[in-house]
């Protein structure tokens, strides 16, 4: 309880980002790579997990957006471009 609207709409930004993230490593081209970001991704977030200061929040995904476009820009170059 005791959160703020601002809260909620980062914690929905979060999401957001965490379903990116799985979206995102999905296309890797092996399994093992899959799990591999994912178990740091699920380490970053829950990392998080608690944290109220909303200027923690936003830096922490500011951070998260800026390493899924480096994930994004990584599966483009290892699967040819294929997909968005």
């Amino acid at each position: 309880g005791g959160d703020t609207l601002k809260h909620f709409v980062l914690r929905s930004n979060a999401l957001k980002l965490f379903r990116n993230f799985a979206r995102t490593a999905r296309r890797l081209p092996s399994k093992q790579e899959y799990s591999e970001v994912m178990v740091l991704v699920r380490q970053e977030f829950s990392r998080h997990h608690n944290e109220k200061n909303l200027d923690t929040i936003e830096d922490a995904l500011m951070y998260g957006t800026i390493q899924l476009k480096t994930l994004k820009d990584s599966v483009h170059n290892m699967v040819g471009g294929q997909g968005k």
